[in-house]
């Protein structure tokens, strides 16, 4: 039988769930061309999980899956209770605010907007005292760039993120995923562009943020591959 429609909170579900991909499979809609078949994987709840592979194997595809902004051509996706009970829930059919209650997806590319640094952390969702906000700055080792602002946390960003690099773009989406503080959390090539030592300031981050967090991870780099709990590699063509 189909799992249960879940439109109350995400209380409903524990926390932090598992994820699972039963039969999963995902085709380009103008082409019918399949980048992922039948894949049936399992994320354990609390654990941290990077996907490995060449390019075009389908990592970021299976992100956007995990976190609901693509849908299935054929499978499922589930969420257990991280307690080991038999209830589990089929993401499909989440209503969007118990997914946004439960998922954060970071992508290759954050979108920067033209707005305060503060509100490019928080992005509106709910009110927070600066310190709160610095402190998911500096734990991905954006500090230095705050301080280096005229006006601080209240420095207008440019659209296209002027005058952050590429680098610290990623990290500012790494620190809005800390602020959000969801169960889930998808990253799509976090330390992409970083050097190594801002690199190993990252993996401390997410060392001291994946307590009692089910983290997947897209990845090629070695150092946050040997980090992970658990390595999935996805086969394909580049």
């Amino acid at each position: 039988d189909a799992p249960p429609s879940i439109t109350g909170t995400h209380d409903q579900i524990l926390s932090p769930p598992s994820v699972r991909t039963e039969a999963l499979t995902y085709r380009y809609p103008l082409t019918d061309e399949a980048v992922l078949t039948d894949l049936t994987l399992s994320f354990p709840a609390g654990k941290s999980t990077v996907i490995a592979g060449d390019s075009g194997s389908g990592k970021s595809t299976l992100l956007l899956l995990l976190a609901g902004q693509l849908s299935p051509s054929e499978g499922r996706i589930t969420l257990a209770d991280g307690a080991g009970t038999e209830h589990s829930y089929d993401l499909a059919r989440l209503t969007e605010e118990t997914r946004n209650a439960l998922i954060t997806y970071v992508p290759q590319e954050p979108h920067i907007f033209g707005a305060s640094l503060a509100e490019n952390v928080t992005l509106w969702t709910r009110d927070a005292a600066d310190a709160e906000i610095t402190a998911a700055l500096e734990a991905v080792a954006l500090g230095d760039f705050l301080r280096a602002l005229p006006e601080g946390l209240h420095t207008r960003l440019g659209m296209g993120g002027h005058p952050l690099s590429a680098g610290e773009r990623h990290r500012l989406g790494l620190a809005r995923a800390l602020f959000q503080d969801r169960p889930i959390v998808l990253l799509d090539e976090v330390t992409a562009g970083l050097d190594e030592e801002t690199e190993l300031c990252v993996i401390d981050a997410l060392t001291a943020f994946s307590h009692h967090r089910t983290m997947i991870l897209t990845a090629h780099r070695p150092a946050l591959i040997a980090w992970a709990d658990q390595v999935v590699t996805l086969g394909g063509e580049a």
